[in-house]
């Protein structure tokens, strides 16, 4: 299910992030951030769940560090 503007916006709230910051996260900038906020266009459901892993959001899963030698 795509995350609806209000879905999006909760998550980079929650964090207090600024919309470019959020953006970069994505590697996107601010405009496109705004896009998504405002439902100008839609999130992709892969974009957000990205989003809540690599800011420690996410609601099951978590990021670890992989041990450069293996």
């Amino acid at each position: 299910m795509l995350p609806t503007p209000e879905n999006i916006l909760q998550a980079r709230k929650a964090i207090e992030m600024t919309q470019e910051a959020a953006g970069q996260v994505l590697g996107k900038g601010n405009r496109e951030w705004r896009r998504w906020e405002s439902g100008d266009t839609a999130m992709t459901e892969q974009a957000f769940e990205l989003f809540l892993l690599k800011t420690n959001q996410h609601p099951t899963l978590q990021l670890t560090e992989r041990d450069a030698r293996a």
